[in-house]
C-alpha cells in the first residue's frame, strides 16, 4: 500500500516564501556581522532594553 502525498503549487508558493525569508536575513545578519559590527550591537542592545 503505497499512499501518495500531493504537494499543491500553494504549498511549494509557501515553502518557497519561508525559505526566501529565512535566507535573506540569516544573510543581512551575516552582512551586519561582517561590515557594521558596532552598528549590530546597538540594535542587540535596544531589543534587549525594549524585552525587560
Amino acid at each position: 500500500m503505497s499512499e501518495h502525498i500531493m504537494i499543491t503549487w500553494l504549498d511549494y508558493q509557501k515553502a518557497c516564501f519561508v525559505v526566501g525569508l529565512t535566507c535573506m536575513f540569516v544573510g543581512m545578519f551575516i552582512g551586519e556581522l561582517k561590515y557594521n559590527r558596532d552598528g549590530l550591537k546597538k540594535k542587540l542592545s535596544k531589543i534587549m532594553e525594549s524585552l525587560e
